[in-house]
């Protein structure tokens, strides 16, 4: 009973993870009232996903995980970020 106890429980620096990104997401919301009034949509969306890949693939390089793709993964890679990324945030 004990070791299901604390399965279930979140280690403390899990929380503060956690945390973090509760707050930031609701100022996210925020944010984006703020910017849409001086910014179009598409515009704001493109500055959103360009600057948010940079960050991540600042963090994946400065963690040293490798950012290279194989070859034989590409078609699918871009045919998945057409409909997950492109066209998702164009409709939204």
């Amino acid at each position: 009973m004990s070791a299901a106890r604390d399965a279930s429980h979140l280690p403390r620096s899990l929380w503060l993870t956690l945390t973090g990104l509760t707050l930031a997401w609701g100022f996210n919301w925020t944010a984006i009232k703020v910017a849409l009034s001086e910014v179009p949509p598409l515009t704001f969306r493109a500055i959103c996903l360009g600057a948010g890949s940079g960050v991540l693939f600042a963090l994946l390089r400065a963690g040293g995980q490798p950012l290279a793709v194989p070859r034989h993964q590409w078609p699918r890679l871009l045919m998945l970020s057409f409909f997950n990324m492109t066209l998702w945030n164009a409709l939204v």
